[in-house]
């Protein structure tokens, strides 16, 4: 995990990458100006996720996922809105993703199954 935390916003988004290509996915990447909120787009079977990426080294808050649900009105043929993040998310994050359809993705939790935080 200390390698993941030691990347910075460009090396996490490639290292998301390489995690949905591994499940199969489609991935391409979004410019890295103007990207409208969305660094990657996935594509499987038909289907299409857009995913904005936090590698910040806490929790992510709620207004992350706020964020996420108002760039998804702007993607109207995605199927999926997802927020990746380092570590976790908040419990108002948590809530507010569940109540608008946003999943959200932990490379520590998700991907290691694991609980590590930077300190510990």
């Amino acid at each position: 995990m200390r390698v993941w935390a030691a990347l910075d916003g460009v090396g996490f988004e490639q290292g998301v990458a390489q995690i949905y290509r591994e499940k199969g996915f489609d991935v391409e990447f979004t410019p890295r100006t103007k990207d409208q909120g969305v660094d990657l787009i996935l594509r499987q079977n038909g289907t299409i996720a857009i995913v904005q990426c936090k590698a910040y080294k806490k929790n992510v808050g709620v207004s992350a996922v706020r964020e996420l649900a108002g760039v998804r009105a702007a993607w109207p043929h995605a199927d999926e809105a997802i927020l990746a993040a380092l570590f976790d998310f908040s419990v108002e994050a948590k809530s507010f993703a569940t109540q608008h359809n946003i999943k959200l993705f932990s490379v520590t939790r998700d991907y290691h199954k694991a609980d590590y935080r930077p300190g510990r």
